[in-house]
């Protein structure tokens, strides 16, 4: 007689012990998958909802700066200072006790280059490379000019080069975008 003959159950226990270890281990590869697949999805939520908000930040100052100062000729007088005090950067950008402001990144908001009747420019500091040129792309159409550092993504009154301004948000970490708009 054999191992088997004399107890088969011992046997099918061992069997039935790799089943289940099998089951097991794949129920672990399953779950690992699907969490990354909900890691993934959460993480490029998020970022989706970071370009939005600071794309609705942008779109409000141009709304506050235009209404403010666009309608009386005054967009010469546009400066930091003057944009946080009237209330064209909306107060939850604003550095508490201070005329400065802050976007939704960390970054610095700032008036770089003095305003011209026609023309204010901003900058939005420390965007991610991750968001840069999608953020370009969702402020575009109320910018007339768009650079980053010595690139000119839109040039004035022209049309965005996706090249450069890829090219441009990959060179670092994060980016300083100028945004210039105005009358025309």
């Amino acid at each position: 007689m054999n191992a088997r003959q004399l107890n088969p159950r011992a046997f099918g226990r061992r069997s039935q012990r790799g089943a289940s270890m099998m089951s097991v281990m794949l129920g672990l590869v399953i779950a690992a998958v699907l969490a990354a697949v909900v890691y993934t999805q959460f993480s490029e939520s998020q970022r989706k909802a970071r370009i939005s908000e600071n794309t609705a930040d942008i779109t409000s100052i141009v709304a506050g700066t235009k209404q403010l100062f666009g309608t009386t000729n005054t967009l010469a007088n546009v400066t930091l200072a003057v944009a946080v005090q009237s209330g064209a950067i909306p107060d939850r950008l604003r550095d508490p006790g201070l005329n400065t402001a802050t976007n939704k990144y960390g970054g610095a908001i700032t008036i770089p280059v003095a305003a011209t009747a026609n023309l204010v420019g901003i900058r939005w500091a420390n965007v991610p490379r991750s968001d840069c040129v999608d953020l370009i792309v969702g402020v575009q159409g109320l910018m007339r000019q768009i650079a980053i550092g010595a690139n000119q993504v839109k040039p004035l009154d022209g049309v965005i080069n996706m090249a450069t301004a890829s090219t441009a948000c990959d060179a670092a970490a994060t980016a300083a975008i100028d945004l210039s708009f105005g009358r025309q």
